[in-house]
C-alpha cells in the first residue's frame, strides 16, 4: 500500500517536472509517513525525504560569519 502511494506521488511530480530521479551519492530515499488529521486520527499520509545519509556526509561551518561592518572596513 505504502509503496503504491509513493509511486503515484512520484509519478505526479515527475509529470509536472518538479522532481527528477537521481542515483548519485547525495540522493535521498522517499517514504510515506502517517500523521494525525484534524480529528486526532493517524490517517493522513505525507511524503517525506530521508536525509540521514546526506547529513552524515556534510559538515557545518563552525566559524561565525563576520559582521558586514568588518567586511566593508577591510575592503576600504
Amino acid at each position: 500500500m505504502e509503496r503504491a502511494l509513493v509511486q503515484v506521488q512520484i509519478a505526479k511530480l515527475l509529470d509536472a517536472g518538479l522532481v527528477e530521479l537521481l542515483k548519485g551519492d547525495y540522493a535521498s530515499t522517499t517514504m510515506m509517513l502517517t500523521k494525525k488529521d484534524i480529528f486526532g486520527n493517524w490517517t493522513e499520509q505525507c511524503m517525506c525525504g530521508d536525509y540521514h545519509l546526506i547529513n552524515k556526509r556534510t559538515f557545518s561551518n563552525k566559524y561565525a560569519m563576520p559582521l558586514l561592518e568588518e567586511i566593508f572596513n577591510a575592503l576600504s
